[in-house]
C-alpha cells in the first residue's frame, strides 16, 4: 500500500501541508494481472488530544525554569484551539495512562496542528515535559493516523519495482559545465557541475533491463527511443536508448516511467545520490522532477525538493504516489537483523562480493572524461552490473517482500516499517486504551534530513591532535557482547533503585 500526503501549498512564505491523503495499490483482475487502483481522500482531518488542566504558555526565556511557563485556564485552552481553527470534542472518551480525561482537537490541516504543537508542547527536558506538557499524540505521522483510523487490514499485492542507477559526467567549473545550467538554489551546488549520461533500470513486471545513454557525438537523427537496440550483458538482453543530449534522454525516461507506472524506485544511495541528482537535472533541463510522480494525481503530482545539504533523508518520501527506497540503508538493517553482524562495507561492490560472490567490474570509468562514448560498451556494462547486483540482493534476501509483510502485519505506512520504534508506535496505538504523550520535537532539525546519521555514540579522539597517526603493531581491539546489561547488573542500576537528590 502506498500512502502519501497531498501536495503542500505556500502562502506568504509559509508552507501549508495538505490534508488530502493519496492511496495507491493494485488488485488482480480476472486474468491475474495486477491492475492499478487509486484513491484521494479529501475528508480526513488530523487531530490530537490535550489535558485541559495542563496546557502551558511559555512566557520566559529559560526553558528549564518553571517560572517560564504560565498555566492556561480552561476557557483559554478553548480560545487557543479556536485561534488555530481547531474543533474541540470534550466527550471523546479518551484518557491518558493515568486515566485523566482528555479533549480531542481536530484541525483543518496538519500545518495548523503543527503550529498548535510548537506553541503548547514543551519538551526542553524530561522534567519540563512531564510538568508542563499536556498534549498527546501530536507527533503521530499524518499518514499513519489515517491508516489507524480507517484501515484494519492491507491486502498484499505484487509491487512493480524499478531498480535504478545513474552515471554522471563531472565538470570542474561553470564555464566548462553541463550544457543545461544547474539550479541556483540552496542544496544544489554540490551537483552543479554534473550531467547525467547514463540511466540504468530493471523492471520486475516485464523482467526487462533498459538503459538510457547520451553523448553529443550521437547524431540527433540516430536517436533510438522505444525501439532501442539490444545489447547482451552476461546472460541478459538490455534495451539501450541513445540520445544526443541530456534533456531528450530525461524526457524519454520520464515518459517511460509514466507508461509503466511503478510502485517503487530502488537505488543504492537513493537519498544520498540518485534521487537528488535526478531532481536537480530534471529541474535544470526543464523536464521537471514532478514528472516522476503519477500524472493521474493531477495537482498532487509532485516531487519534493532536496534539503540544504543537497540530499534526502534515507527514509524521506519526496515522491507523491510512489515509494522510494534507499536500498543500501534498508539492506544494512535487514542484514544485521538476520545475521547479528554489520556489513563489512556499505559499498555495493563490496556488498556484492560479500553476499553474492561477485561485485562490479574490473573496468572503472573516468567520470571526468568527456569522450566516454569511446568506452560506451564498458560504460553501459558497468552501469548494468550495479542494477543487476541490486536486483540479486533483493531477490536473495526478500528485502521488499519482507517490508511489505511488516506493513501488512502492522497496517502502517511503508516508511514506518524501517524502524522498530515507528513500527511499534503504530502497532501499540491500535491496541492501547490510553493516549500517549506527544514525543520530543526535533526543532530546528530539517524534517527532510535523517537524524540517524547525526547521533554521536561516543567521544572520538583526533589522531592528528594526539600525534598518533600511522600504523601501529600489536594492537588488540576488544568488544564485549552484552556489556551494558552486565554493567547494569553489577551496579544494580535501574529506575526503581536510584534516588536522585
Amino acid at each position: 500500500m502506498i500512502i502519501s500526503e497531498g501536495r503542500a501549498t505556500f502562502e506568504s512564505g509559509y508552507k501549508n501541508r495538505s490534508k488530502d491523503i493519496i492511496l495507491r495499490w493494485r488488485e488482480q483482475d480476472e486474468t491475474g494481472a495486477w491492475v492499478r487502483k487509486e484513491k484521494i481522500d479529501k475528508e480526513f482531518k488530523p487531530y490530537g488530544f490535550v489535558d485541559p488542566r495542563r496546557i502551558y504558555d511559555k512566557v520566559g526565556e529559560n526553558p528549564y525554569s518553571p517560572s517560564s511557563y504560565r498555566q492556561l485556564k480552561i476557557y483559554e485552552v478553548e480560545d487557543a484551539a479556536k485561534r488555530y481553527r481547531g474543533v474541540i470534542d470534550k466527550d471523546c472518551n479518551a484518557v491518558n495512562a493515568q486515566g485523566d480525561k482528555l479533549w480531542k482537537i481536530t484541525f483543518n490541516s496538519p500545518s495548523t496542528m503543527d503550529r498548535f504543537r510548537w506553541k503548547y508542547s514543551h519538551d526542553a527536558n524530561n522534567q519540563i515535559k512531564s510538568s508542563f506538557d499536556g498534549t498527546y499524540e501530536f507527533d503521530v505521522p499524518y499518514t499513519d493516523r489515517y491508516m489507524i483510523d480507517n484501515m484494519d487490514e492491507i491486502h498484499r499485492f505484487k509491487p512493480r519495482l524499478v531498480f535504478i542507477d545513474l552515471e554522471s559526467t563531472q565538470f570542474t567549473d561553470e564555464e566548462h559545465g553541463p550544457r543545461y545550467p544547474y539550479l541556483r538554489r540552496e542544496g544544489h551546488g554540490m551537483r552543479g557541475y554534473q550531467e547525467i549520461n547514463t540511466i540504468g533500470c530493471y523492471d520486475n513486471f516485464s523482467e526487462t533491463y533498459v538503459q538510457w545513454f547520451q553523448h553529443p557525438e550521437i547524431p540527433t537523427e540516430d536517436e533510438v527511443h522505444r525501439d532501442g537496440k539490444l545489447e547482451k550483458f552476461d546472460e541478459h538482453l538490455v534495451e539501450v536508448r541513445r540520445f544526443a543530449d541530456e534533456k531528450s534522454m530525461l524526457q524519454d525516461f520520464v515518459e517511460w516511467v509514466e507508461l509503466i507506472d511503478p510502485d517503487m524506485f530502488l537505488a543504492w544511495g537513493m537519498g544520498f545520490y540518485d534521487l537528488p541528482t535526478l531532481y536537480t537535472r530534471l529541474e535544470a533541463t526543464g523536464v521537471g522532477a514532478d514528472m516522476l510522480s503519477p500524472s493521474t494525481l493531477g495537482f498532487h503530482q509532485h516531487c519534493g525538493d532536496v534539503n540544504k545539504n543537497g540530499q534526502y533523508g534515507w527514509t524521506t518520501q519526496p515522491l507523491i504516489g510512489r515509494v522510494v527506497v534507499s536500498l543500501d540503508r534498508l539492506f544494512a538493517r535487514v542484514f544485521k537483523d538476520a545475521s547479528n553482524q554489520d556489513l563489512p562495507s556499505n559499498k555495493l561492490d563490496v556488498v556484492g562480493e560479500y553476499t553474492l560472490g561477485r561485485g562490479k567490474t574490473d573496468w572503472k570509468p573516468d567520470f571526468y572524461a568527456k569522450d566516454y562514448i569511446k568506452d560506451e560498451w564498458n560504460f553501459l556494462y558497468y552501469n548494468y552490473r550495479d542494477v543487476e547486483l541490486m536486483r540479486q540482493i533483493d531477490e536473495k534476501y526478500n528485502i521488499i517482500e519482507g517490508q511489505m509483510a511488516l506493513q501488512e502485519l502492522c497496517v502502517s505506512s511503508f516508511t514506518s516499517t524501517f524502524y522498530g520504534t515507528n513500527f511499534a508506535r503504530v502497532y501499540f496505538m491500535r491496541k492501547a486504551d490510553f493516549k500517549q504523550h506527544t514525543g520530543m520535537r526535533m526543532r530546528p532539525k530539517d524534517p527532510r534530513t535523517d537524524e540517524d546519521d547525526k547521533i554521536e555514540g561516543a567521544r572520538v579522539l583526533d589522531p592528528h591532535e594526539l600525534e598518533t597517526v600511522g600504523m601501529h603493531k600489536n594492537v588488540v581491539i576488544l568488544d564485549y557482547a552484552g556489556l551494558y546489561p552486565a554493567m547494569m547488573q553489577a551496579y544494580n542500576t535501574s529506575w526503581e533503585t536510584k534516588v536522585i537528590e
